[in-house]
């Protein structure tokens, strides 16, 4: 792993797995630096043009080097078992970032042997470690987890809206609260197709949906995925919302990118920017 002073973000590389008959490309890897970045981010697979060669990239921001020594870098490994995306905790790694020289870009190395024996036992709902610390309302933004596959022979995207944390920070309610998500694609600012999940109070939504794409090469159209969430209510009530795509920004163009070129299913973290009143 190596500090990036001008990216402000921490580069851990997942390079591979022992003491388990999982590959690394059959896994789910999350990372965050608490106290000060408590949220779990979902790591990617990093392209390569060996098949044999596989490694997952987290890339986790902190501000400097000042804030990342203050920080423990958590790393969680999970089995993959579609189409639930549940799975079973392979291996928990902490390693302190304080008292090491990230200034000169150096890189760091850890090695941990993961027990065969916990992997058969220990069983989790979620992508989300029971065991690490829950995050604090003012320290976790709303997010949602969605997976995207642009399926080629096809031309079509298969989008699943997996599921949501901290949600209910975008109501100005304590009462319990059902939500959905529904996806708009945009072709040139016009809506070509819409799909929504069911209603959830628990924002964990598993909902797949298969849209298909108009005429052309995907890198060069400007489509735009539009994930709103809305509160369910008589009148319905859009709360927050994530871009995906070539006309997005930041991790929503990142994540559109790499749907585009790795051509395998891309699952991320997205922070939902509330709706204005």
């Amino acid at each position: 792993m190596a500090f990036s002073p001008d990216q402000q973000t921490l580069a851990v590389t997942v390079l591979s797995l022992t003491g388990t008959p999982h590959r690394l490309q059959d896994v789910s890897v999350l990372g965050s630096l608490p106290p000060l970045y408590p949220c779990s981010i979902q790591a990617s697979a990093q392209s390569s043009l060996s098949p044999e060669t596989h490694s997952l990239v987290l890339l986790l921001k902190v501000s400097s080097v000042k804030e990342l020594m203050r920080c423990v870098l958590r790393i969680a490994i999970y089995t993959r078992e579609p189409p639930s995306m549940r799975g079973t905790t392979l291996a928990e790694l902490e390693a302190e970032c304080g008292g090491r020289d990230w200034g000169s870009e150096q890189q760091f190395h850890f090695t941990k042997e993961l027990d065969p024996n916990k992997w058969r036992t220990k069983k989790v709902l979620s992508l989300i470690s029971h065991d690490a610390p829950p995050c604090k309302v003012l320290s976790c933004p709303p997010q949602i987890y969605i997976l995207l596959q642009y399926q080629t022979t096809a031309h079509r995207i298969k989008a699943t809206v997996l599921r949501a944390e901290n949600i209910e920070n975008l109501v100005h309610s304590l009462a319990a609260a059902e939500y959905q998500v529904v996806i708009n694609l945009h072709n040139k600012g016009v809506m070509i197709s819409s799909r929504e999940t069911e209603g959830s109070t628990c924002t964990l939504w598993d909902s797949s949906f298969l849209l298909d794409l108009p005429p052309g090469e995907i890198t060069q159209l400007p489509l735009l995925l539009e994930f709103v969430i809305m509160q369910v209510l008589p009148e319905g009530k859009a709360v927050g919302r994530v871009l995906i795509g070539a006309e997005a920004a930041g991790a929503g163009l990142a994540h559109w990118r790499d749907m585009c070129s790795l051509l395998v299913e891309q699952a991320r973290w997205h922070i939902v920017q509330p709706e204005c009143l």
